[in-house]
């Protein structure tokens, strides 16, 4: 992306951008380094995050979604201070994936447990009834998402 579409989409959205900026001499601007955007998209809110790459010399963008843009929107509410000092030194991507994956990781290890207690996964398992399963699997998934990240991820 160019330094001016980055640029547009910053001052056009919510943001939390670095401190460090990039100074463009062929537009003559400063520029954050990093940058998160927050996008309304078809009435779903998603995260747009913005780094300038050295060896291109040009800014690159990630979406965040689902998981991830629960987790980035927790930050920009309730923990500006951490999304800042994870803008700043530009671990922002990384640390949102490396925590998901901890968190999802457990959700599946809660999930499975209480698959192996609960009669009617045990029943649908013995029928054969893979719709019957696949609802009550992703009715435990989500119990198991509302138990555990609050604790891992919203703290």
């Amino acid at each position: 992306m160019t330094t001016l579409q980055v640029l547009e989409c910053i001052t056009n959205h919510s943001n939390v951008t670095s401190y460090e900026m990039i100074y463009d001499s062929n537009n003559n601007i400063n520029i954050p380094r990093y940058a998160v955007v927050e996008v309304l998209n078809d009435s779903e809110k998603m995260y747009h995050y913005f780094h300038f790459n050295e060896r291109t010399g040009a800014f690159s963008m990630r979406t965040f979604t689902s998981d991830e843009s629960l987790y980035v929107n927790h930050l920009m509410r309730n923990r500006t201070d951490l999304l800042q000092d994870m803008l700043n030194s530009g671990t922002l991507y990384k640390n949102v994936r490396t925590l998901l994956r901890k968190a999802n990781t457990a959700v599946d290890a809660q999930t499975a447990l209480w698959a192996e207690k609960n009669n009617d996964v045990q029943l649908t398992i013995k029928n054969n009834d893979q719709i019957k399963y696949r609802k009550l699997l992703a009715g435990l998934q989500s119990a198991a998402q509302e138990e555990i990240f609050p604790v891992m991820l919203y703290v």
